[in-house]
């Protein structure tokens, strides 16, 4: 079973890691081209898919806020219009795969809170270089090889299904 954990933000990244928490693949968004081109050609290799699902904040400004939510949008049309299976396809707030994790959800600043992330990573797969957008999406597909092989219970805060069937 192999599992892309995706980080959404502007500087984003995918990261495909299988059942034997081996790292398959990873791609940092740079252009929209780029992302669809790396989906397409890994698409068989995914067999589910959990976007980190985060809301703009009160610090970020209109246009800030509204290229996120851009960006967040285009990559979920991307995932789905590609797998085509809702039932692979989850959302996942940051409170959630973190807790699952036991990762603190905060820190003192948002810097040092993505340096302890990347720290995390760095121990689960210590071979590899990680940016703090790869290391996000790692941890997130991460969880998800927990939440697919143990079958954990679903929250209220868990979207299960980007779309629900109709």
């Amino acid at each position: 079973m192999n599992v892309l954990g995706v980080d959404p933000g502007k500087s984003g990244g995918v990261v495909l890691v299988s059942s034997g928490l081996r790292i398959l693949g990873s791609h940092a968004f740079k252009c929209e081209v780029e992302f669809v081109r790396w989906f397409e050609a890994n698409r068989h290799y995914i067999d589910f898919c959990y976007i980190e699902k985060v809301r703009s904040s009160p610090q970020q400004g209109v246009v800030s806020a509204f290229s996120f939510g851009e960006n967040y949008g285009f990559l979920r049309g991307v995932i789905f219009s590609i797998l085509k299976d809702t039932n692979k396809i989850f959302d996942v707030s940051p409170q959630i795969w973190q807790g699952q994790l036991n990762l603190k959800t905060k820190s003192a600043d948002r810097t040092s809170h993505k340096n302890e992330l990347k720290d995390v990573a760095s121990n689960f797969w210590p071979e590899t270089k990680w940016t703090h957008a790869l290391a996000d999406a790692a941890l997130i597909a991460r969880f998800g090889l927990m939440k697919q092989s143990l079958q954990l219970p679903e929250t209220h805060e868990l979207q299960t299904r980007i779309f629900k069937p109709a």
